[in-house]
């Protein structure tokens, strides 16, 4: 399967795959295909957090196609665990969104959900690591 190839059925197994968007035109094109996954499929958990990524991704990317990306990335990410309560993928997006936007009692929150849903995500584990509070030796 070629890294392109986003839609509503592939677009939530390639997490990894948004982050290789690493020129302007590929972001461009990407979020398009996902905006035609989200047509085939508004209901969709997945591609709301998806989405939201992509949003985050751009801002901290520098990517800017678009006006107030964490605004949009905010708003698509508690759509998703609006739709998807129960799904890893919608809270570790709005953890990213809350951690690109510096709000660290939330974040720290929706990490903690994110882990409880899927104990295996290094990604949380990553960034959540990355700001705890350091203990003085």
């Amino acid at each position: 399967m070629e890294p392109t190839d986003f839609s509503v059925y592939t677009l939530p197994s390639h997490k990894g795959t948004v982050r290789l968007a690493c020129t302007l035109a590929i972001a461009a094109q990407a979020l398009r295909d996902k905006y035609a996954a989200m047509r085939e499929a508004p209901d969709n958990a997945d591609c709301w957090a998806m989405l939201s990524l992509m949003y985050t991704i751009e801002f901290v990317d520098g990517f800017n196609t678009g006006p107030n990306p964490l605004d949009r990335a905010l708003a698509a990410a508690q759509r998703a665990v609006n739709l998807g309560p129960a799904l890893a993928l919608g809270h570790y997006a709005l953890a990213f969104v809350y951690f690109s936007r510096k709000e660290m009692v939330p974040f720290r929150a929706e990490a903690e959900k994110t882990l409880a849903l899927n104990p295996m995500d290094g990604s949380v584990m990553g960034i959540r690591g990355a700001h705890r509070p350091r203990r003085r030796v």
